[in-house]
């Protein structure tokens, strides 16, 4: 045994990458630089292999008897309901969608489908008048009439739209339609949509995987001196695997604010790209998840009743009555009994299919006054960095978790491999 506690050391030429238990002092270079390079590979390929099972297999590969799927595919409606749950909690619901409607403009979009629902009513009216009465039904009339049906409906659309506010999330769940959604795009369009908006942050937990396997490969060189490394790999390269992958996920978090040291500023890469993420999350959100036109179709179906039937157009007669008595006596005027009840019948009968247009063009309209990519680039753009970090951590904590579980496994795996091939040199 060698002074100062150290053991015994061979000289005799060796090979310095397999033979860890025997390390040569006459080449402490190459020594070293073999002890940084196995573990920056160790820490690199766990991470990059750990990273690949989040993501895969998207169906479970099934042997002796184990069935193995890869994280997200596996837990996707969980992460879909999580991910649902940020959204209107943090970000969007229903009525605030509505919110953001401004009855002016909506007017101002929706003059040509009043003229349609003007000319589809005058058409209704005329085959309800006898033949000898259709004279009587003058283009001045028909203005007259016109302008004060613009005019009532301006006066009550906001109130409309402030009711349509306290129904709209009972009447369209925007959390169960982003879960769906997102759900439904399945485990590879999943994977590109994640790769999309954190392309950098993963590959940065490769690149540091490497980085941090070097250092501990630094540091295992000053330990052999001391440990007989052979019999140790597996373990070693557990740590390695350990360690790397935790400190690469610390890093796409931390520091949160710029902080220099010495003539280098270092941030987590996702405080850091805040702005650009919220950017892409806002712009996917918007084609994929929360699609303004979608959800306004939904909502105007589920406002709208499916049909009518006589009384409905009669409880309509009377407010027309009351609000607009003018226009009111005019029709009745016209049409006299017969007639009246010959329109309630055309309005019963036409409904359905003025209802499916008017859903779908009422959601256009509306749909053309919300920019779902600006409403959340901006609200995520303007998070603090502690809330920005726990809504990504919250999303991702079973893959954070899984992340480096798999490093662990794969390090001890690569462990194992080299003390294979140690013991079978020898």
């Amino acid at each position: 045994m060698a002074s100062g506690g150290y053991r015994s050391i061979s000289f005799a030429p060796i090979n310095p990458v397999v033979d860890m238990g025997a390390m040569s002092l006459e080449n402490p270079v190459v020594t070293f630089v073999t002890f940084t390079l196995v573990c920056a590979f160790v820490g690199w390929i766990t991470n990059v292999l750990a990273v690949k099972m989040i993501f895969r297999p998207y169906k479970p590969w099934r042997f002796a008897g184990l069935a193995y799927q890869g994280v997200l595919p596996k837990h996707q409606r969980h992460f879909a309901e999580e991910l649902a749950n940020v959204i209107t909690r943090d970000f969007m619901t229903t009525g605030e969608m509505v919110s953001h409607l401004r009855a002016d403009k909506l007017i101002a979009n929706a003059r040509p489908i009043l003229d349609r629902l003007t000319e589809r009513f005058l058409d209704d009216v005329r085959a309800a008048l006898p033949e000898e009465r259709r004279a009587f039904l003058q283009p001045a009339m028909i203005d007259a009439a016109r302008v004060a049906v613009l005019a009532e409906i301006e006066k009550e659309l906001e109130a409309l739209l402030g009711e349509l506010r306290t129904r709209a999330d009972g009447l369209v769940d925007l959390n169960t339609f982003v879960a769906d959604r997102f759900f439904a795009i399945g485990p590879k369009r999943l994977e590109a949509v994640i790769y999309a908006v954190s392309r950098n942050e993963l590959f940065a937990i490769e690149y540091f995987g490497g980085i941090f396997g070097a250092v501990l490969g630094a540091v295992q060189f000053f330990f052999a001196a001391f440990v007989d490394m052979r019999w140790s790999l597996v373990l070693v390269g557990a740590i390695v695997g350990t360690v790397t992958n935790w400190l690469a996920i610390q890093m796409l978090f931390n520091p949160r604010h710029p902080k220099k040291f010495w003539f280098i500023t270092i941030q987590g890469l996702f405080p850091k790209r805040q702005t650009d993420i919220a950017f892409k999350m806002g712009e996917i959100a918007a084609a994929e998840f929360i699609v303004p036109r979608e959800i306004f179709e939904l909502l105007a179906d589920r406002a709208m009743p499916k049909t009518i039937v006589e009384t409905d157009v009669e409880k309509l007669e009377a407010i027309v009555a009351e609000r607009m008595p003018g226009v009111a006596s005019a029709v009745t005027s016209l049409l006299g009994d017969d007639g009246m009840r010959l329109l309630r019948a055309r309005l019963v009968a036409g409904f359905p299919a003025l209802r499916e247009e008017l859903c779908r063009e009422v959601a256009d309209v509306a749909a053309s006054h919300i920019d779902i990519h600006k409403l959340l680039h901006d609200k995520v753009a303007s998070l603090s960095k502690s809330t920005f970090e726990r809504l990504l951590r919250g999303l991702f904590s079973k893959e954070e978790f899984y992340l480096i579980i798999y490093g662990t496994l794969l390090g001890a795996l690569i462990g194992l491999i080299q003390l294979g091939i140690t013991v079978a040199l020898n």
